[in-house]
């Protein structure tokens, strides 16, 4: 017999189909016309008395039957076969009974006896039919009714027996087109149209046909392959609980434990050698043993590895359990959590990423099934399931690795959701502060990636790299390039300039690193340096007055030591320039308003004149009075 997997499995029945398989067809129906009987042939040695011995058994066990005693009646039909082995109606009978018992394979054996002794005996092609149906094996069950179709051409006398051959032939083909179309979605992976085309072929099966081990467990691993755990455990427990030694239902079992990683790998173990002890020809029970120690030696490996800081060595034990992998479960999405960790760890953030997004995809299919038809968890949802704290690692590894990888509105969308699964932590609260202000700083220009420089360069750094990179796009190099190479080259050449300008300045560096803007590029021309939009300015103040004010220059409410007097934010006038009572306006190159009467400022600019400017001129006049906007 083929094994259940080569020939394809029988569709499962649903709980509505009947449970009356054979009770329609009692054994005595089975028993042989009189004029048969009186030509029946009886064991020679036995006596003159066995035949009418035999016959008693039989009657007894044929009430037994009638009792639903089946064991009982199988018993007193094996007695009778002892005293009139010859007779292919004792062999048909207890196949019937074999058959209530679930005894498939020696039915089978019974049937087989009954029609070698007796080729016409249609009814025993049908059951052994039947049985063949009930193990699966669709192609073997047609060949028993083409064999009982080929006895009733052969016999005329057999002719009321075609109905019923025929309609189980209908069926068969029926379920077996079915049958074909499910294997084709399964192949494709769509499971739940395979799932439907299973439900399809139990209807239309004939309902004599009872649910049994094999056309459930296909039941149940199509709907483990839909994400339906509960309906999958709901069913392997009803099997398990009425046959708690059917081997292939504990493999089925041992198989939704490890998709779902919520049992020890100990208990999966155990559950396929006690499979393999009631079976040991279980062929998937014996193969699924031996992947599930391996991944248990690898991920073992991989964690000893880890703790022992052996990140290499992790990498290679966690890529190995996910490469002997084959059920993408549960635990394929830890151990994808542990590898992207791991390669964090080797400071590989773009694998760290791939790992991490990965497992987060199959963990939200394991915990919101739905998702694979197109509906969206929200984080609200992923705070209160099962798997949030996997969830919640997991966003953060990948806000890390995006954050690594400059990515940072990503990392703040991460961030937001870990905040989401776990509120007020202080740590997420800091990481969410920290992209916010890489956002920030991401939109201006990257001085220290223009010069290729690290971030914490030194002085002769900076200036060496302005000197190699100013050297390369100097204008005087550009000689014998095209009006486009030069234009490029120019642009480069201006944004070098602008980087050392800043970055050269201890000052101006300082006040860039904590994220004010500064303008390079009128700083570059010769100026200042601190031309920053509308708005950075209030910044590079602020900044400027707690720096002086931690030096040691702060007063009183209404001024500094130099007496700097009025009524703006610090006490020293109105208005954002005027703060400075009359000082030069930072990106000019002298006192741009003249000095507030009272203010006690007695100095001219803080900025030394331009050439041949005297330091004692008077300011010029101060500008019109910009329109309102």
């Amino acid at each position: 017999m083929m094994a259940a997997e080569e020939q394809g499995p029988m569709p499962a029945m649903t709980a509505g189909c009947p449970a009356t398989t054979f009770h329609d067809f009692p054994p005595n129906e089975f028993s042989m016309p009189s004029d048969e009987a009186a030509t029946t042939t009886t064991t020679a040695t036995l006596g003159d008395d066995t035949p009418s011995l035999s016959e008693r058994l039989r009657a007894e066990a044929n009430d037994l039957y009638k009792q639903a005693n089946y064991g009982g009646a199988a018993e007193l039909y094996s007695r009778a076969i002892e005293f009139d082995s010859a007779n292919p109606t004792l062999y048909a009978n207890r196949a019937a009974a074999n058959i209530m018992l679930k005894h498939w394979d020696d039915a089978i054996q019974d049937c087989r006896d009954a029609t070698k002794l007796d080729p016409d005996l249609i009814k025993a092609y049908l059951r052994a039919s039947k049985c063949y149906l009930y193990l699966g094996n669709i192609n073997e069950a047609t060949h028993q009714l083409e064999l009982a179709k080929s006895s009733i051409q052969s016999n005329p006398t057999l002719h009321d027996n075609s109905v019923a051959v025929e309609r189980d032939l209908s069926v068969i083909s029926r379920v077996s087109q079915l049958f074909a179309d499910y294997q084709a979605k399964r192949k494709a992976k769509d499971y739940k149209g395979a799932l439907q085309q299973l439900e399809v072929a139990i209807l239309t099966t004939d309902p004599s046909i009872k649910m049994n081990s094999k056309t459930t467990s296909t039941s149940i691993s199509r709907l483990t392959d839909c994400r339906e755990f509960d309906e999958a455990g709901r069913i392997i427990q009803v099997v398990t609980t009425a046959q708690p030694r059917n081997a292939q239902a504990i493999t089925i079992r041992a198989r939704l434990l490890f998709i779902l990683d919520n049992h020890q790998a100990s208990i999966i173990i155990q559950l396929l050698q006690n499979a393999l002890a009631y079976d040991p020809e279980n062929k998937p029970a014996r193969e699924f043993l031996k992947q599930v120690k391996a991944l248990e030696v690898a991920k073992r490996e991989g964690n000893e590895a880890f703790q022992q800081q052996k990140w290499q060595d992790a990498l290679n034990a966690y890529t190995r359990w996910l490469e002997l992998d084959q059920e993408e479960g549960v635990g394929r999405a830890k151990i994808l959590s542990n590898r992207a960790t791991t390669y964090s760890k080797l400071g590989k953030p773009g694998e760290a990423l791939k790992d991490a997004s990965k497992s987060m995809e199959i963990l939200e299919l394991y915990s919101f099934p739905a998702s694979a038809s197109g509906v969206i968890t929200t984080p609200q949802d992923l705070a209160i399931c099962f798997h949030a704290p996997l969830f919640l690692k997991l966003y953060l590894r990948r806000a890390d690795s995006l954050t690594k990888l400059e990515k940072y509105e990503e990392a703040l969308r991460d961030y937001t959701v870990a905040d989401t699964i776990k509120p007020n932590d202080h740590e997420i609260m800091h990481a969410i502060r920290n992209a916010q202000s890489a956002i920030k700083a991401a939109k201006r220009k990257d001085y220290y990636k223009i010069l290729g420089l690290e971030r914490n360069a030194s002085e002769s750094d900076v200036k060496k790299a302005y000197r190699t990179l100013a050297l390369k796009f100097h204008p005087d190099k550009q000689a014998g390039l095209s009006d486009e190479e030069k234009e490029e080259a120019n642009a480069k050449f201006k944004l070098i300039s602008e980087a050392h300008s800043v970055l050269s300045d201890a000052k101006k560096r300082d006040l860039y690193d904590r994220g004010v803007d500064i303008d390079g590029a009128s700083a570059s021309d010769g100026q200042s340096g601190y031309g920053a939009p509308s708005g950075g300015m209030d910044d590079v103040l602020r900044m400027f007055m707690q720096q002086q004010a931690a030096q040691g220059f702060g007063g009183g409410g209404h001024g500094f030591e130099f007496g700097m007097g009025g009524n703006g934010p610090f006490g020293m006038g109105s208005g954002t320039y005027a703060q400075y009572g009359g000082g030069a306006r930072p990106h000019s190159h002298g006192p741009r308003y003249p000095p507030r009467p009272g203010s006690g400022f007695t100095g001219g600019s803080q900025y030394p004149p331009r050439p041949g400017q005297s330091g004692s001129q008077p300011p010029p006049p101060p500008p019109p009075p910009r329109p309102p906007r």
